[in-house]
């Protein structure tokens, strides 16, 4: 058995070993993805320098492919090293910039706190109650929860709702049912901008069918089937389940409108 047990760590060491080299070409490459990877290794193994967080933070702030996740592992680095404020100030980066770690990381330190035992309510609810009693404590800390509307003028609008919320998105648009769109450059826009899920649009159940609503240029450019479509748009993101959920912020709801628009 002992025997075995040395046989498992070996195995396990020789792994992250391989990750290890592997990650270090790509970063060396340029390649962002593999950069966080090895940074956060590092971190990890509490054998961070001062270049590797110099790293994380310009991971970040990445113009092509930015690494927002980078902000959660930051604040662990700053938290476990005693430096409370540059943790928050990197926790309330996460946060607005929308890293799915980030939430992950509060969502389990509100668990922690309040109790597994203790959930009186769903633990979205809980998680909500958690970041009210947050923000009062630390101002700027909560998601907005937006969304974009590409209207038939050739505008932009982003308005505050909450796309999990998907049975009142139709209303936004003045309709009782919307169908779901998808694209490549919904897709190109989401990696791009390393978005926590692909960008979806919903428009009008008529839209497809070219009834009396009016031509949505952007909606007809951006669509793979090339096909004229009406009405306005409302654009959100979507998970691997293809459950919509909000943008987490009207900067990040700018960026991508920016980046749809290049």
């Amino acid at each position: 058995m002992e025997k075995e047990k040395v046989q498992t760590s070996k195995d396990s060491m020789s792994e992250r070993n391989a990750n290890m080299k592997l990650w270090k070409e790509g970063m060396d490459a340029g390649d962002t993805k593999c950069a966080l990877f090895y940074c956060t290794q590092l971190v990890d193994e509490d054998a961070a320098t001062e270049e590797t967080i110099k790293c994380l933070e310009s991971l970040v702030d990445d113009p092509d492919n930015p690494q927002i996740d980078a902000c959660a592992v930051l604040y662990n680095y700053y938290w476990y090293n005693g430096e409370e404020d540059k943790a928050w100030e990197w926790r309330d980066k996460g946060v607005e910039l929308g890293s799915p770690l980030m939430e992950q990381i509060i969502y389990d330190e509100a668990e922690e706190e309040i109790g597994e035992d203790d959930w009186t309510e769903s633990p979205e609810q809980e998680f909500q109650a958690y970041d009210d009693e947050t923000e009062a404590e630390n101002p700027g800390t909560v998601q907005e929860k937006c969304v974009i509307i590409a209207d038939v003028d050739n505008n932009f609008r982003i308005v505050n709702a909450d796309a999990s919320d998907w049975e009142s998105l139709p209303a936004l648009i003045d309709t009782d049912r919307t169908d779901d769109m998808r694209c490549e450059k919904f897709r190109e826009v989401s990696r791009k901008l390393g978005l926590p899920g692909c960008l979806v649009g919903m428009l009008d159940k008529k839209a497809f069918m070219k009834p009396d609503l009016e031509l949505n240029w952007h909606a007809s450019q951006w669509y793979d089937g090339h096909a004229d479509l009406a009405g306005d748009m409302i654009i959100c993101m979507e998970d691997s389940s293809y459950s919509p959920f909000s943008f987490s912020s009207k900067e990040q709801a700018h960026k991508v409108i920016d980046a749809l628009c290049s």
